[in-house]
């Protein structure tokens, strides 16, 4: 007898929010976190034709800069997203948008507003309207990912609100409180967010919001003992939500990243975490591949990781993306309607 596929049941729910979290650069945040997106645009199954959503917490930008959906304006060294299609088809005041729009007011720059996501045929959009040359036009992609970029300048100032302070937790509280809209279940799947290479506010604010964490590392011992110390930290966000009476946040896992087969100490440090209590997190690793670098550029196609069905890059994220996919959706299956 052939087992039925579950049937989830999503109407009227929260949406489930994943973020990938490290405090090391170079382990693969933003690359593993725009694979994930591009699977679940990739995967009716998964997104059940509703858009993903992809917001940018990471003042680097590299999310919106691969997507080219930043630039630098009026000689400043900080990038701004582009201006919005559908605001300047609008004749709107302001037509850039960002995800730092919602903290406006705690920046002491006007009325906090609702960030407008750019869709992935903005560079098409604005070539037509005679914003963008048409070099600057970046390849389509899936019209299933949608993108919040940041304003550099913003965010970097979001950065330095101490950890706990009332400014942090009203900014967590607001980021929160929108992804957690009912506007906002019925129009997305998913939502999966970037975060800073760094300690900080910021990596606070993505928690509160969070519903899931998973782990990007590198198998190199400074790499897997930075892993060990933020376990316990993500495990007091998790006790802390089980007694606030939000949704809860789970840990999905630890994630091995560039991983080389034959070499000793990636072996070595993946045995090294097989062996500790954090064992049954442990996910099955993304080997190294060029496939990953050449899908940061703009001009390429963003999910071409998943054309070639038989090479590692495809085999491996796929495998990535079902895994989490399926614990983000049995998860969002067990939650209660919105009021």
């Amino acid at each position: 007898m052939v087992a039925k596929k579950p049937v989830f049941d999503f109407a009227f729910k929260p949406l489930t929010v994943c973020v990938a979290a490290n405090y090391k650069g170079g382990v693969g945040k933003t690359v593993t976190s725009r694979v994930l997106v591009q699977g679940l645009a990739t995967f009716s199954e998964f997104n059940q034709g509703k858009p993903i959503l992809y917001i940018d917490l990471d003042p680097q930008g590299n999310t919106g800069l691969r997507w080219n959906l930043v630039e630098i304006v009026n000689g400043s060294i900080f990038k701004v997203p582009r201006p919005h299609p559908a605001l300047v088809e609008a004749q709107e005041e302001i037509t850039r948008s960002s995800v730092c729009d919602l903290w406006l007011s705690l920046l002491n720059e006007g009325k906090s507003l609702e960030p407008m996501p750019y869709p992935s045929n903005t560079g098409e959009l604005l070539e037509k309207m005679g914003i963008i040359p048409k070099d600057l036009r970046q390849p389509i992609g899936s019209d299933l990912i949608h993108i919040v970029p940041n304003n550099e300048d913003q965010l970097v100032h979001m950065q330095s609100f101490r950890t706990g302070s009332a400014a942090a937790l009203e900014a967590g509280n607001i980021f929160r409180d929108w992804l957690r809209s009912a506007e906002l279940a019925e129009k997305y799947s998913f939502v999966v967010i970037d975060t800073p290479p760094t300690r900080n506010s910021i990596i606070d604010i993505a928690i509160n919001a969070a519903t899931h964490i998973y782990i990007p590392f590198l198998p190199e011992q400074q790499s897997v003992d930075g892993v060990l110390s933020m376990i316990s930290y993500f495990e007091t966000k998790i006790s802390e939500r089980r007694e606030s009476g939000d949704l809860p946040l789970e840990l999905l896992g630890l994630l091995p990243n560039i991983v080389q087969e034959k070499t000793l100490v990636h072996q070595q440090q993946i045995n090294r975490i097989k062996s500790s209590p954090l064992s049954p997190y442990l996910m099955k690793p993304i080997r190294r591949s060029v496939d990953y670098p050449e899908t940061d550029n703009w001009r390429n196609l963003p999910d071409q990781v998943f054309a070639g069905k038989d090479t590692n890059s495809c085999v491996d994220s796929t495998r990535f993306v079902k895994h989490v996919a399926r614990k983000l959706m049995e998860a969002r299956n067990g939650w209660e309607r919105i009021a």
